[in-house]
């Protein structure tokens, strides 16, 4: 369903950038372009390998279901373990400082996932409110949460651009 897919998407999109934008600029010794990208691309596969279990049972626990379908067991907690782990990236990345090339960037990208934070710590505020699978799907279609997103993927694509622009493979997941 298309409902359905736009949740997914939006947990795994926002997961993922969190490897892409990161907190603030840190304290640490700036980056070269290479290492910097290099990092990204580190921090998000080691990412990928603790949020994929928990995508696969959403999708295994939601794929198929009707809106009226009451949410099934563990698709709550499996939601909120997938947004906690963001901040295990955070952390990673906490000292992460970017080049001059990338700073701008990477200040958006890490603003963007701020606000797509909020957005989601809200929508985990209310997901005992949810009883259907419907009333789920809505929390997570609001402008808020689909401002976010947009903001987010903006800023990855800017830093995608960056990498792109001087050369450098790396795939961020835009």
């Amino acid at each position: 369903m298309k409902t359905r897919s736009l949740l997914l998407a939006l947990i795994a999109g926002a997961v993922i950038a969190l490897a892409v934008g990161a907190v603030a600029c840190g304290g640490g010794e700036e980056l070269t372009l290479e290492e910097y990208f290099q990092k990204l691309v580190d921090i998000d596969k080691q990412h990928e390998a603790e949020a994929q279990p928990l995508r696969d049972q959403l999708n295994a626990s939601l794929n198929g279901l009707g809106d009226e379908i009451e949410v099934p067991a563990g698709v709550r907690d499996a939601l909120r373990s997938l947004v906690a782990s963001q901040d295990n990236v955070g952390k990673a990345l906490s000292d992460l400082t970017p080049p001059a090339e990338a700073k701008d960037a990477h200040k958006e990208a890490a603003a963007s996932i701020t606000a797509e934070g909020e957005a989601l710590a809200k929508v985990i505020g209310q997901l005992d409110d949810a009883k259907t699978v419907g009333d789920l799907n809505h929390l997570f279609e609001g402008d808020e949460i689909t401002k976010a997103d947009e903001r987010r993927s903006t800023a990855c694509v800017a830093l995608q651009q960056i990498a792109t622009d001087n050369a450098i493979q790396a795939d961020l997941n835009c």
